[in-house]
């Protein structure tokens, strides 16, 4: 590694690295030492972050409330490698149901989805930069495990 350099090793790590400021009550209900940040290739490629919150409810208020401030500039640019309008950084999320999951959703006005993110159960949050990367995480997440 490069001098001056560290490894990411939790989830605060990782967003006070890309500079990244969620709100202070979000970073306290997400557990620290259990997250997932990858990028999923397919037609159109896109980053996810899995994340394990300690309280739902209060984390789902917390969500709500960085939406309206900077949720989309922080985190489109990690999760969707399209550039968003302005505009669309101003839009606000809608609720959209994906698979029978109650999905908080970013699109512009053409309808292109820049971001999303639903709880996949009362302790796995998933934000995604598009549509096929979450339907992924959802398929591979709802995936039976086999006995050993």
């Amino acid at each position: 590694l490069e001098k001056n350099k560290r490894a990411v090793t939790n989830f605060t790590d990782f967003y006070s690295s890309l500079n990244i400021i969620t709100p202070e009550i979000f970073s306290r209900l997400i557990d620290d030492k259990n997250f997932t940040f990858g990028v999923y290739s397919s037609i159109e490629n896109g980053g996810f972050l899995l994340l394990t919150t300690k309280f739902l409810e209060k984390t789902y208020a917390e969500l709500l409330a960085w939406e309206k401030s900077s949720m989309a500039s922080d985190l489109i640019p990690i999760l969707n490698p399209k550039t968003p309008t302005e505009g669309t950084l101003k839009t606000a999320f809608i609720d959209e149901l994906i698979k029978n999951i109650n999905t908080r959703i970013l699109k512009d006005q053409k309808g292109e989805v820049y971001m999303l993110y639903a709880f996949l159960d009362k302790d796995v949050l998933v934000m995604a930069g598009n549509r096929p990367t979450f339907l992924e995480i959802l398929r591979r997440y709802n995936t039976p495990k086999p006995i050993k």
